[in-house]
């Protein structure tokens, strides 16, 4: 598998795992407060095989992550010294 498709792999992970508080429609905050609290007490099967429960910290920044940027940011960003001797 490729770094890209590992990627991809993780950005649909965390979009499936999120999509009740992202789809969710005209959601207050505090509604979206719930539903990531509630996720978070769910033991879950993430891309790497390991089963364990999300933090709610995790869950709320991906939200975030989300909410500005996009599926795009759920991506690996690029080193900026790419390149660049070390």
């Amino acid at each position: 598998m490729t770094p890209w498709e590992k990627d991809e792999l993780k950005a649909i992970f965390w979009c499936s795992l999120l999509c009740p508080a992202i789809f969710g429609e005209d959601l207050t905050s505090a509604e979206k407060a719930g539903i990531l609290r509630r996720i978070s007490q769910i033991e879950t099967e993430f891309p790497d095989g390991t089963r364990r429960k999300p933090s709610l910290s995790s869950l709320k920044r991906k939200l975030k992550i989300y909410e500005t940027q996009g599926f795009e940011g759920f991506a690996r960003k690029k080193r900026s010294d790419t390149g660049q001797p070390k």
